[in-house]
């Protein structure tokens, strides 16, 4: 953000009074004032320190999910019948149902890929020992460089696609899709090669031996697939940040449907990561996009396991079945149930502090491209002799016996209930409710991954127990990814102990800057060059020499006016001009378009661009006495990008920005509560 000393009016003469920093009622701020703002926070918080591996970014900004409501919009839904809604309507199912479909098949890329690399990979290898390895150490040593090749390469490949070409597809992606649906702009989250290289380095990853799978990524293409989709085809109306972010979270579950074989409870997933914004039409049109990418993906694997029509078979997408006979527990077996469970959350909370401090570790010393890559060599080396040794041994591994250990034994194998399939089963449970920090759908994804209802009892006991033991020590993995990338993720809850804060107190710095109703073109070219605000109030004066607000327009509609040179023509009266202007905005808005390459004729600087079709004369607008609970909330869940704060007088005092908000991190830990105040960086 650009500092208020670089919003000086004085450097320009013929920049006009919109570019000044304005204070609250339009005064200049004082002793008291500067005071206030520097020592207020939210009760008994801390500034978090500059090491701190938690922050806010600044590059980061919101998404566009209301509607502007200008005299261009409001002219075009004059034309629109009841028939029309109707047809969209109905055009909009077709798009989630052909984002179902496009997840089915991102889906059997993935997995075909994995089955037929994987395959081949471990046919060609058994075979080679078989024939050339005789126990001799010459054969031994030429028998695992040809086993390390097996796995170094798909991992160098796969590490070198990331590096080279996409460096935005690494990771598993969970996390900035689960941004991207809390409303925050993510560069490159659904870009197309991103899906290309994401799909390839995963392949990789699974058929070297890392211990990674699919199941993240796919939830990463899933999104891809669906938040892509309006780019590809014509209409419109379907390029709002609004429907790409539905069709996202649709496609988001749908990537669950397809790696765990679990359709509900892929969309159980996606309420519980959307939830601020979740309804139930939105849901029913998920439903249809996670049904046909289940059914896609599995009669399209059927076909590859030659099996056309067989949607039985245990290997897809599912865990396998799970007999009758493992499932059966006794009563006192609930204990046991609730120390897996435990278990589960202890290691997933060790796991994700191990994350926060590997990933600092790498943020800070492998962050160059030969760095990278020799990261991705060294782990290599070491998986391969993991697993090389893991098949050295593969002859001192041993049958469970049914009979009993000695007759002073706490647990006898000869029992039914100690069945090991049974509690490796729970525990899988145990440690993937630990990690992601979810509760239903993962309950979900697990019965429906196994077959098994009858389960379903213990292991809601399990995740139960799983999510308070982790909650207790740490915050869900994702989570924690968000704020170490910087990510200003709002959580579902305000800042507790902050409702006799008013919502004045958190605007943004630097202070606001606004537009009169017909600025100059020099104005609107000076003032985009030197701040970075992404909305800008119109004010016009009153009778009294107040600036009474008018509305909001953004820095996007303002750049399109540059580009267009709309100061050279008289503002649209007629329909057809609203109309050509209009679909001009919605084209052009995408390209997200920046105040340095655009050229401005100098002959036109004094010349008076006028605002009063673009602006959205009725944005959302709190009080500044406001409490700071009633305006999180407000603006989390309608999905806001700006939030104009006014005086008692209507007089423009403040904006609120996501950032604003995401600063104040709540923190619980043993027992311990606190509000963490982020930096912005």
């Amino acid at each position: 953000m650009a500092s208020p000393q670089n919003l000086d009016p004085h450097r320009d003469p013929r920049i006009s009074y919109a570019d000044k920093v304005t204070y609250p009622s339009g005064r200049a701020p004082t002793q008291i004032d500067i005071h206030a703002s520097m020592v207020w926070r939210p009760r008994q918080s801390v500034l978090s320190s500059p090491s701190s591996f938690f922050y806010v970014s600044e590059k980061y900004e919101s998404l566009n999910y209301i509607k502007i409501l200008n005299k261009l919009e409001v002219e075009h839904e004059k034309t629109l019948t009841f028939h029309s809604l109707m047809m969209e309507d109905c055009v909009r199912i077709c798009y989630f149902i052909l984002a179902g479909i496009l997840t089915g098949l991102v889906g059997v890329f993935v997995e075909g890929g994995i089955l037929v690399v994987g395959r081949a990979k471990y046919s060609f290898l058994s075979q080679y020992i078989s024939e050339h390895f005789r126990g001799d150490l010459p054969e031994f040593t030429v028998m695992a460089v040809v086993w390390s090749l097996f796995t170094i390469v798909p991992i160098m490949i796969g590490s070198a696609l990331v590096v080279f070409i996409a460096p935005y597809a690494a990771g598993g992606g969970v996390a900035q899709c689960v941004a991207y649906m809390n409303g925050v702009r993510v560069p490159k989250v659904l870009s197309i090669k991103g899906l290309w290289v994401k799909s390839l380095s995963t392949i990789c990853c699974v058929t070297s031996g890392l211990a990674g799978g699919k199941e993240g990524p796919m939830m990463h293409l899933g999104a891809i697939a669906g938040g892509s989709l309006p780019s590809a085809l014509p209409w419109p109306s379907f390029k709002s940040d609004h429907e790409r972010r539905d069709l996202a979270a649709a496609g988001f579950g749908a990537g669950i449907a397809v790696a765990f074989g679990a359709p509900i409870g892929g969309l159980l997933l996606s309420v519980e990561e959307g939830v601020s914004f979740w309804d139930l039409s939105l849901m029913w049109r998920s439903y249809l996009c996670i049904l046909f990418a289940y059914f896609m993906g599995n009669l399209m694997l059927s076909l590859i396991e030659g099996q056309p029509g067989d949607f039985n078979n245990p290997d897809l997408l599912t865990f396998g079945k799970i007999s009758s006979d493992v499932t059966e527990y006794e009563l006192f077996e609930i204990f046991l149930f609730a120390m897996v469970g435990a278990i589960g959350g202890m290691s997933g909370a060790l796991l994700i502090r191990l994350h926060v401090y590997i990933t600092m570790f790498r943020k800070r010393f492998v962050n160059t491209k030969t760095r990278k890559l020799t990261e991705s060599f060294l782990v290599g080396c070491l998986i391969a002799a993991f697993n090389l040794t893991a098949v050295m041994h593969i002859k001192s591994c041993f049958t469970w016996s049914n009979e009993p250990l000695d007759d002073h034994s706490r647990l006898e194998p000869s029992q039914q209930w100690a069945h090991p399939a049974k509690y490796a089963y729970l525990g899988a449970a145990a440690q993937l409710s630990g990690t992601v920090g979810k509760t239903f759908s993962i309950l979900v994804i697990m019965v429906e991954a196994s077959g098994s209802i009858s389960f379903s009892f213990p292991l809601m006991v399990i995740v139960s127990v799983t999510k308070y033991v982790e909650n207790f020590f740490v915050m869900p993995i994702y989570e924690t990814q968000m704020l170490m990338m910087g990510l200003p993720f709002l959580p579902s809850k305000p800042p507790p102990l902050s409702e006799n804060i008013p919502t004045s107190r958190v605007m943004s710095n630097p202070p606001l800057v606004t537009f009169p109703l017909r600025p100059t073109v020099i104005t609107v070219v000076t003032i985009l060059q030197r701040c970075k605000h992404q909305g800008f109030p119109v004010i016009e004066k009153d009778k009294d020499d107040k600036d009474m607000l008018l509305g909001l327009i953004l820095r996007q509609q303002l750049l399109v006016l540059l580009k267009h040179q709309a100061y050279k023509y008289p503002s649209p009266q007629t329909f057809k001009q609203m109309s050509e202007c209009l679909a001009l905005y919605l084209k052009e808005s995408r390209k997200h378009l920046k105040i340095e390459k655009i050229e401005v004729d100098p002959l036109y600087y004094d010349v008076e661009v006028d605002l009063t079709p673009y602006y959205d004369p009725y944005p959302y607008v709190v009080q500044e006495t406001m409490p700071l609970t009633k305006s999180y909330d407000l603006f989390r869940s309608l999905g806001l990008r700006h939030m104009i704060v006014v005086d008692e007088e209507n007089v423009v005092v403040a904006m609120v920005t996501r950032k604003d908000l995401a600063k104040y991190h709540t923190w619980v830990s043993m027992c311990r509560m606190g509000v963490k105040e982020m930096r912005i960086r």
